[in-house]
């Protein structure tokens, strides 16, 4: 619940801060003119997808333009990112980024086509999206230590699910995985 109730609270201070931001800037340049694009480099439904159309009719409201949402999903969030560090710096074009893409790629990719230290930079956090280890309810097992037991007398070892490869996810089930 502690988890829940901090990501509530990071994503509300995350949005207040978007949208204060936002109606100082409006104030000072008469900015935006038109549309504003959110790029989701992952594919809808997943965290990404969550808070950007949370944060989207909200802005809308608060900028007196449209904000859309354009998918770019692919190569663990790498042409999502690629194509918002390729755009014209002018406000218009923005990402809701991940980890993955920010911070991960970089290690598991030589030339991902953008440099995140470089190419982007942070506007405001929106979120904090915790990892969750969960089992069916009728598994031979509740506990992670009931688990890796079971995973080693398993031919298969340990097999499990994440959103895409190179996400947190991924990685922290790879690493239990090898250490089970």
């Amino acid at each position: 619940m502690n988890h829940m109730l901090s990501a509530r609270a990071a994503f509300a201070v995350g949005f207040g801060l978007t949208a204060l931001a936002a109606v100082s800037l409006v104030q000072a340049q008469n900015f935006p003119d038109h549309a504003i694009q959110l790029v989701v480099a992952n594919p809808a439904g997943g965290a990404g997808d969550i808070i950007a159309r949370a944060i989207s009719d909200k802005l809308t409201t608060a900028l007196g333009q449209p904000v859309t949402l354009d998918y770019r999903a692919g190569a663990s969030g790498a042409i999502g990112a690629r194509s918002v560090a390729r755009a014209t710096p002018d406000g218009y074009t923005l990402l809701v980024g991940q980890t993955t893409e920010i911070v991960i790629n970089r290690t598991l990719a030589k030339e991902l086509g953008y440099d995140p230290d470089r190419d982007l930079v942070p506007v405001a956090f929106l979120a904090a999206m915790p990892l969750a280890l969960i089992v069916p309810a009728s598994a031979p097992y509740s506990t992670v230590e009931q688990l890796i037991q079971a995973s080693r007398s398993s031919p298969r070892g340990l097999l499990f699910a994440s959103t895409g490869p190179g996400t947190p996810g991924h990685l922290a089930g790879e690493l239990l995985n090898r250490r089970a």
